[in-house]
């Protein structure tokens, strides 16, 4: 068997993905965060630009992919405003139809420090979409208004990068172990998974696990 580690170019750099999906199970928007230093500005804002509404990738301006209160109130303004207003296009509905917006009990979702509560609330009016005070469930991935299409969305996410290494899951399409050259350190070369090419990959596996034929009713 051989180690995985080194498939996967910049494998220690990861990415805070926020799943949502709509009331009627299809798939929501997707909010990618990563570390500072991770993806070059230009790659962000093109990325942003195509999937605008529909996916934000996004800085932490820290050298972790982990959110806190500063980083929820972006993906609310730069993220979740546009794609409640594009919902109501699709449905037919004007900016008087109210939304609501269901998320768990992490902490940085209610955090009142340095008027970050105030700045929610101004976001709410703005977008008409109220933020309850006592939101369901606990807290990360578990027990959560979308939690079983997180966990497959991980679980398509894995797939995706073994593919992007070249070992799909069909052993027939994969390149014969015999004519893999060896590097200096025992491992065979093959093609490695881009970092930078994650934000796209990740997109993709969300798209392929949410959509209102295959998904339960929930809402985030």
């Amino acid at each position: 068997m051989i180690a995985r580690f080194d498939n996967v170019s910049g494998c220690r750099l990861s990415l805070t993905a926020v799943t949502s999906s709509w009331s009627d199970g299809s798939a929501g928007p997707l909010g990618l965060c990563f570390p500072t230093g991770m993806i070059p500005d230009l790659q962000v804002r093109e990325f942003n630009q195509r999937h605008r509404g529909e996916c934000l990738l996004f800085c932490s301006e820290r050298k972790t992919h982990f959110m806190n209160g500063e980083t929820w109130l972006v993906l609310l303004q730069q993220l979740y405003l546009d794609a409640f207003s594009l919902q109501r296009k699709k449905h037919g509905l004007d900016k008087s139809h109210a939304g609501l917006l269901l998320v768990d009990a992490w902490t940085g979702y209610h955090s009142r420090s340095t008027g970050l509560d105030a700045a929610r609330a101004a976001w709410s009016a703005t977008a008409n979409c109220r933020l309850p005070d006592l939101q369901v469930g606990g807290w990360s991935a578990c027990c959560q208004p979308v939690d079983q299409l997180h966990h497959v969305y991980r679980a398509r996410m894995d797939m995706a990068d073994t593919a992007e290494c070249g070992f799909v899951a069909d052993l027939r399409q994969r390149e014969p172990f015999a004519r893999l050259a060896i590097k200096a350190n025992g491992q065979p070369a093959h093609k490695k998974a881009d970092a930078k090419s994650m934000p796209e990959r990740s997109l993709l596996a969300w798209k392929s696990v949410c959509g209102p034929r295959n998904c339960a009713r929930s809402t985030h």
